[in-house]
């Protein structure tokens, strides 16, 4: 997770590392003996997600990957787009509120000072004495610390008030950085993975209304949320991708 120099083989940044900078990962696995091939992890799911998943049959769409921070891999006619620095995708630091709360990365108000898992539990401990008698607190036995986004899809998918809100507030915030992508690239599909969108529609229903509501109309009227057909496996699959692919080139 972070921003990946592919072609050389380096981490230059990771916000949710502490003290990656321009860290030589593929000069450290090498001394295993086996040609390596590095890149950001949300890019990886984006191929998973192209060659064997929900974006087999689409030509453009953005994956967003939702975990400890907020990923994003960019597939525009078929093929990854990973800009001239290769950071393009960088969707968890979009700013949507520029005197919101401090992300990992140092700046204000980004996407995933909202929606990376940190921060969703912070926001329901927060909430927790509006809601005293929330699924949520019996689900962890009273331990805050053990909060975290499984505990509240498993309180959503029962019914708990609480855990609703958190999701939709959730998908509220995601769906504003990603109208911004609308905007800018007219895509039309986004497709959602990582553990966090194993929250199920409540989540996904509530990111495309947020799309609708903060978009051009008429560039976000078609926009589809779907989530990721491989969950938690395309990743996995699309790093062997990149594997192949590279191979092939040589």
């Amino acid at each position: 997770p972070g921003k990946v120099d592919a072609e050389r083989g380096i981490v230059t940044s990771a916000p949710n590392f502490n003290n990656w900078k321009n860290v030589q990962v593929r000069k450290k696995l090498s001394k295993f003996g086996f040609p390596v091939f590095i890149d950001n992890d949300a890019n990886c799911a984006a191929l998973g997600e192209l060659y064997f998943g929900r974006g087999r049959k689409l030509k453009n769409f953005v994956m967003v990957t939702l975990g400890t921070g907020v990923g994003g891999g960019l597939i525009f006619n078929g093929q990854l787009f990973r800009g001239e620095s290769g950071g393009a995708g960088e969707i968890g630091h979009i700013t949507i509120d520029y005197s919101g709360p401090y992300c990992k990365c140092g700046k204000r108000g980004c996407v995933e000072a909202y929606a990376g898992n940190n921060y969703i539990k912070q926001r329901t401990i927060h909430k927790l004495h509006e809601y005293p008698d929330s699924l949520i607190l019996e689900l962890v036995d009273h331990n805050l610390e053990s909060i975290d986004p499984k505990v509240i899809n498993d309180a959503a998918k029962k019914g708990d008030e609480l855990a609703i809100k958190i999701l939709k507030e959730t998908g509220y915030y995601i769906g504003i950085g990603l109208a911004n992508i609308a905007n800018t690239l007219d895509i039309k599909h986004f497709i959602i993975g990582g553990g966090v969108s194993n929250a199920g529609p409540v989540l996904i229903k509530a990111i495309e209304n947020s799309i609708k509501d903060h978009g051009i109309k008429d560039i976000v009227k078609d926009v589809k949320v779907l989530t990721a057909q491989l969950k938690n496996k395309a990743g996995i699959l699309g790093s062997a991708s990149l594997v192949l692919s590279n191979q092939r080139l040589k």
